[in-house]
């Protein structure tokens, strides 16, 4: 294996937003901080309902309760929404369809296309993440590099050789075959 071929996709596109959504710690701070405010502004309500009517009270806290387990789902419903038209915006719509080159070597990985030329040193790489769908390489710079599997010739083959280079560099391989966006 030398070099690969990849086409930019919005699938692509759309699931390493999600997976560097998934593994943003503001953004998991943000959704934190919006459900305890959640549930505080219901109490308050609740205490001052008290005051008026006791049933009252009582209701708004079960409705708030119910809803306190549900904001997270739609939290993640909203999210997913937003997340796809920012991939259909037009600024995304001009990275659809372009080919990569991917060139491997023993000490980085290279990558091409029309315009630009890239090299990526292992020296560079904080781990490689395996999902059901991608491979992702976590820069220490904070961006991700995707390689969907589904345009892979040799999967195992793309495998080993980053597991070497992990075992090598002493690099974390992460298997997170169950990765779903939540």
């Amino acid at each position: 294996m030398n070099k690969i071929s990849l086409i930019s996709d919005e699938k692509v596109i759309l699931d390493a937003t999600l997976y560097t959504a998934s593994k943003s710690e503001q953004l998991a701070s943000a959704r934190k901080k919006g459900r305890l405010i959640f549930a505080l502004i219901i109490i308050l309500l609740g205490v001052l309902f008290v005051a008026v009517d006791k049933r009252i009270a009582l209701l708004s806290i079960g409705v708030g309760a119910v809803a306190f387990f549900i904001l997270p789902r739609y939290l993640s419903i909203y999210y997913k929404r937003y997340f796809t038209k920012l991939v259909k915006s037009d600024e995304n719509q001009k990275r659809q369809g372009q080919s990569f080159d991917i060139y491997f070597n023993d000490t980085f990985i290279e990558i091409k296309t029309a315009l630009l030329e890239t090299k990526y040193s292992f020296e560079n790489f904080e781990y490689i993440a395996e999902t059901s769908e991608n491979i992702f390489i976590k820069l220490k710079l904070g961006e991700f590099l995707t390689f969907p599997k589904s345009q892979l010739q040799d999967v195992d083959e793309i495998r080993n050789y980053f597991r070497r280079i992990c075992d090598t560099r002493k690099i974390d391989y992460k298997e997170e075959l169950d990765w779903q966006w939540k």
